[in-house]
């Protein structure tokens, strides 16, 4: 028990507080010391750290968003469709709309054919900012949250992502000095992009405390 709440009881994909249940449906609804969204979206003085799809701001979070007549569950899912659709491989871009485990839409995207690093990570840009745009447009509760980081940078922290992370592990107390990031952090980079420009048709007074 925790002070003011009752029995706390996890079950299967569910989440008891007291009378009340949780699910994927009404997360952002559970109590801040429960739940997980705040538990891996860390904030300290004007930074925020994030990983894993249980932060709104990661691309594995269930985010369901549709762009260009084709609707994606998460922003990996678009993020790797795109990859495959780029690199003409039809047959990876099918599998990848055929899954909703962002997991396997990452596995199926690194395999995809005729891939050319340096030309994906010239087009990525482009990738993340209409993504995340349509993602957060679309997700009023997802937006919400990334609103409420105010001015805070944001970053990913993915110890083995030195491309759109950090480089280092989320609860590494080293995430909260950038001396020690080792990665170009493009995630991190691009939300706060999207921030600046949803914040600027839609103000409002908000701090990353």
């Amino acid at each position: 028990k925790s002070k003011g709440q009752s029995n706390v009881i996890l079950l299967k994909n569910k989440l008891i507080i007291g009378e009340t249940c949780y699910s994927s449906n009404n997360i952002f609804s559970i109590p801040k010391d429960f739940n997980p969204v705040y538990i891996f979206t860390l904030t300290r003085g004007d930074k925020v750290v994030f990983y894993t799809s249980l932060s709104p701001l990661s691309n594995h979070f269930p985010s369901e968003f549709k762009t260009d007549g084709v609707i994606y569950n998460c922003m990996e899912q678009y993020f790797m469709h795109q990859k495959a659709v780029f690199f003409d491989d039809k047959k990876a871009a099918d599998l990848i709309l055929q899954t909703n485990n962002p997991v396997e839409q990452k596995a199926i995207g690194k395999k995809v054919r005729n891939f050319q690093r340096d030309k994906w990570l010239k087009f990525v840009p482009h990738v993340l900012w209409r993504g995340l745009l349509a993602k957060f447009q679309q997700n009023k509760d997802c937006y919400e949250f990334l609103r409420n980081t105010g001015n805070c940078r944001i970053f990913e922290a993915c110890e083995h992502d030195r491309i759109y992370g950090i480089g280092l592990n989320l609860f590494d107390d080293k995430v909260w000095d950038e001396q020690y990031h080792c990665g170009q952090n493009l995630m991190g980079k691009w939300l706060e992009n999207v921030r600046k420009h949803l914040s600027s048709k839609h103000p409002s007074k908000h701090s990353c405390d």
